[in-house]
């Protein structure tokens, strides 16, 4: 009674391209520091740590054009400070710049960094994706003695962006491109 007569087969085609990232962000606040007895911390002001910063980098082959201010963050307190990114090349330049001798400086956040500017070539990923599904259509009817004949249908099921992030959490990003192809079965 509800049987399908249809000769057709419905195959998903698949392609992908993978972006390795080309640094590692870093976001993070240099401020004041006030004055601790207790912890016997001596005050400090913000050019003071500003300064150490410069010379910390400068050590690690960066200047302060390297740096990127952010839009300063509400805090609690009423301490100066000024908040940064910066693309490190490598992740031994971010190990050795955490390790800075210097107070008044606090890192809050790392993610992979990527060029943007790098364009995806959807056209060949859509040229892939149906490529991909004709060669499983074509392997799928040969084991029931059939053939793969014209393509009856196409659905474009890409959801995600084809755009390169600034950041991510992984070293590389991998932009999938999926469609659905109805391809017609022929004795």
């Amino acid at each position: 009674m509800g049987q399908e007569c249809d000769n057709f087969i419905k195959i998903v085609g698949q392609s992908a391209v993978t972006v390795q990232s080309n640094g590692i962000s870093t976001k993070f606040t240099i401020e004041e520091v006030e004055r601790n007895e207790y912890q016997k911390i001596q005050a400090r002001t913000l050019e003071d740590v500003k300064a150490d910063l410069e010379t910390h980098l400068k050590t690690l082959g960066y200047t302060k054009n390297d740096l990127e201010e952010n839009l300063p963050n509400s805090g609690y307190n009423n301490k100066l400070g000024e908040n940064y990114t910066m693309i490190f090349k490598n992740i031994d330049d971010l190990k050795e710049f955490k390790q800075a001798a210097f107070s008044g400086f606090k890192i809050s956040e790392v993610q992979y960094a990527f060029d943007t500017s790098n364009e995806v070539d959807d056209k060949k990923l859509a040229e892939q994706a149906i490529q991909d599904a004709r060669r499983k259509a074509e392997a799928l009817a040969k084991n029931v003695g059939k053939s793969v004949g014209k393509v009856i249908s196409i659905h474009d099921r890409s959801y995600s962006s084809l755009k390169v992030p600034e950041t991510s959490r992984s070293s590389e990003y991998i932009m999938k491109y999926e469609i659905t192809i109805s391809f017609e079965l022929l004795n």
